[in-house]
């Protein structure tokens, strides 16, 4: 219902507007004729009537020009490739005004598109700015709701954990107390799962509450996630686990647990103990951009499904249309046997 009146609103609002424009543009001149006596007696109005003609045959393709460059040729304005836009739009236009000297050529006689020639020049150019307009107040409207359904989604995640929140203190003692009796017995990969656990709920205790963290602490994250996992396996099954950092990596900031979900993902759909199975992360630093890819070979055995199946990547994405708009390029890329992701941020330097 709300989509069919926002279409007849659109249909008023054009029909509207061709009438305005046709009345104003195709006005010539006005006459005023008085009774020697008495007074006025009447007002005449000249109109053009082959501008009317090229007017209303022509709106057609200014109705199409603004819907092309609200929704698609406005997205190049929004990313700063500004060149690219405006040799778009001189493109289009010309093409057009082509196709419309075709029509009226056909349909009415030269002379009628030489007088609507500099209006419609002039229509176009004053649609450019008005779509603009309208798709800035769209993409506010979007990032709000993004925004919003975001907030929601935080504030809810924060009250699961707070009715299910231990601790802190507590809960580091105990894990200390365990890592002592596991390092006593020897039990080298236990003490090593308990040292990797323990400093993934540090780093999600403290560290992931900052606005921006340190980068090397989200790689410090990283590793011991991949640690921590890699435990699971055993030393002959046919797994390859990389993360490979090239740059520097020091005074950059970025939002915590950014990347982490990612790398979860490939863990979660790319490892299958009885089959050659792999994750290749890479993570290079260029000035203040960071290029992180994973790429994972793809299980044929399904996951179970869980309640927050794809989130994960969803939230992320959300994320970044947020806090880093116009900032980041995110590709993934989805193959037989490989599902690849390849994130381009611009990130702080302190």
């Amino acid at each position: 219902m709300k989509r069919l009146i926002e279409i007849i609103l659109n249909v008023v609002l054009w029909a509207l507007a061709m009438h305005f424009i046709i009345r104003i543009f195709s006005f010539e001149t006005e006459s005023v004729t008085y009774y020697d006596i008495g007074g006025l007696e009447s007002i005449t109005k000249t109109y053009n009537y082959k501008l009317q003609y090229a007017l209303k045959t022509t709106f057609i393709f200014k109705i199409v020009f603004f819907y092309l460059n609200l929704f698609y040729f406005s997205k190049l304005f929004f990313l700063k490739k500004y060149l690219k836009y405006i040799l778009l739009l001189i493109v289009s236009i010309a093409i057009l005004l082509v196709a419309e000297w075709i029509l009226l050529s056909y349909t009415c006689e030269i002379l009628c598109f030489e007088s609507y020639k500099n209006i419609g020049i002039g229509l176009y150019i004053f649609l450019v700015v008005i779509s603009l307009i309208y798709s800035s107040f769209l993409q506010w409207k979007k990032d709000l709701k993004i925004k919003n359904q975001l907030e929601q989604q935080t504030t809810k995640t924060e009250l699961k954990l707070l009715r299910s929140q231990l601790n802190p203190h507590f809960l580091f003692n105990n894990l200390n107390n365990l890592l002592y009796i596991s390092r006593k017995e020897k039990q080298t990969e236990v003490s090593k799962g308990i040292k990797g656990l323990s400093e993934l709920l540090r780093f999600m205790l403290y560290d992931n509450s900052q606005e921006k963290i340190f980068l090397k602490k989200e790689i410090q994250f990283i590793n011991s996630f991949i640690d921590l996992n890699k435990l699971r396996f055993e030393k002959t099954d046919d797994i390859k686990i990389t993360f490979d950092i090239y740059g520097d990596t020091e005074n950059i900031k970025i939002t915590p647990s950014l990347l982490i979900p990612f790398v979860e993902n490939a863990f979660k759909h790319g490892i299958d103990i009885y089959q050659k199975s792999y994750i290749a992360t890479t993570l290079t630093v260029e000035k203040n951009n960071i290029i992180f890819t994973v790429t994972n070979s793809i299980s044929t055995e399904a996951p179970i499904a869980r309640e927050d199946s794809g989130v994960g990547l969803e939230n992320v994405k959300k994320r970044l249309n947020i806090l880093y708009k116009n900032k980041h390029n995110l590709k993934i890329i989805k193959a037989p046997n490989t599902f690849t992701i390849k994130l381009q941020l611009e990130v702080d330097i302190c």
